[in-house]
């Protein structure tokens, strides 16, 4: 399984976990978690510890978790990953450390410069939705590429979700996306919904906004932008996250119990 929809589910998983105390849904996250270290992404790590640690806050802060409940998962959390890092330690280091990794690296650096050079010939309107997917190394279509764009020079795709749409749609575009990351941030870290929200809708519109963020994360070192259905999903959970009409306890009699 792709890393960046597992550290997405893991964020759901995790709230469910909390705010239903459900011994499964732990043993869920803990067996998800493993699966991700086990596929030694990178993005896949950062997305999972930054979207854990952000909705960790917000549940103390929403009080789902008491001091003590608190504690003992801050002692768990490191339990565990001190546990994972020293059964995989040498394969955890290398990912860091060795050729292929440094080689990995060094690409992508070169992939944002040669990302940037295209943003300053093409500002404006940029080069077109979707025409970065065509420059991947995997397959022949970069030729169609180069005879309607002979200056631009790509060695691969960029993994940087957010450099691709200033490439794709210009600066009008990247601001809009801007708006678009500002908005999903904010309400990942600030927002802990109503007073007058039934708890169990609180918990749906936390996980789906920190769900978001850990996506946002995770493309800003990845290609996932061009898979239709993880972008989908990430417009369903942030509008789930956005939605106004999820305020009333009184609408919300199905769902909990008053």
């Amino acid at each position: 399984v792709p890393s960046s929809p597992m550290s997405m589910i893991l964020v759901i998983v995790m709230c469910g976990a909390v705010t239903l105390r459900s011994a499964f849904l732990y043993s869920a996250f803990g067996v998800g978690a493993l699966a991700l270290l086990l596929s030694f992404s990178r993005a896949g790590w950062l997305s999972l510890i930054i979207g854990a640690g952000v909705l960790y806050v917000q549940l103390v802060r929403a009080k789902y978790l008491s001091f003590s409940r608190m504690i003992v998962g801050i002692l768990g959390a490191l339990l565990f990953g001190v546990i994972l890092f020293g059964a995989f330690q040498n394969e955890i280091i290398a990912r860091f450390t060795d050729r292929r990794a440094m080689s990995a690296i060094q690409s992508r650096v070169l992939l944002l410069k040669q990302g940037v050079d295209v943003v300053k010939k093409y500002p404006l309107l940029g080069i077109g939705p979707g025409i970065t997917e065509y420059f991947g190394v995997w397959n022949d279509k970069v030729k169609y590429v180069r005879k309607s764009l002979p200056d631009i020079k790509m060695d691969n795709q960029i993994h940087n979700g957010h450099i691709q749409v200033w490439m794709e749609t210009g600066t009008p575009g990247f601001i809009i996306w801007l708006a678009i990351l500002l908005l999903t941030t904010k309400g990942a870290i600030m927002s802990i919904g109503h007073e007058n929200q039934a708890r169990i809708v609180k918990s749906i519109r936390l996980a789906a906004a920190v769900s978001a963020l850990a996506f946002l994360v995770h493309v800003t070192f990845g290609t996932e932008i061009n898979n239709y259905r993880m972008f989908g999903l990430f417009w369903a959970l942030l509008g789930l996250s956005r939605n106004a009409s999820l305020t009333r306890k009184e609408d919300l009699h199905l769902l909990e119990e008053e």
